[in-house]
């Protein structure tokens, strides 16, 4: 008498085939990502974030690699140079004139009408800018 119908024996050995150790699958290379400023007028600075990133990858790989469930892997660095930081910076910059050279000082004078519509939509499309730019960050 068979305990265990054959559908479940098979379905039990394909997980178990699918469970063994799974070490020469796991890529032997991890591969750490930053997203630093290499162009742009920050540029050296961004380069020292890398030098420092890549120095501490160095020794690292340099002492046998980091150990992930008693695996030794070596670690690789990849690099985003994020231009869309810069469009974030100058939209961010445009509001801020905006709101102080043009919007505050009208809004003290209590301005209605067709100005209070023109400034309230310049502003959400100014404000909508820094935050799409911000999502192009995140995305890209």
């Amino acid at each position: 008498m068979k305990l265990i119908p054959s559908s479940l024996r098979r379905l039990m050995a394909s997980v178990l085939i699918a469970a063994l150790p799974i070490g020469t699958a796991l890529a032997q290379e991890v591969v750490l990502g930053a997203s630093v400023q290499l162009t742009g007028p920050v540029a050296n600075t961004g380069r020292y974030y890398r030098d420092a990133y890549q120095l501490a990858i160095d020794k690292i790989n340099g002492a046998g690699g980091a150990k992930i469930a008693g695996q030794s892997h070596k670690l690789a660095l990849k690099l985003y140079d994020k231009p869309a930081f810069w469009v974030k910076m100058a939209a961010l910059l445009t509001v801020l004139v905006f709101t102080f050279v043009f919007q505050l000082p009208l809004a003290r004078r209590e301005v209605s009408g067709l100005a209070a519509k023109a400034l309230a939509i310049v502003s959400l499309a100014l404000w909508l800018t820094v935050a799409l730019a911000g999502r192009w960050i995140g995305f890209s």
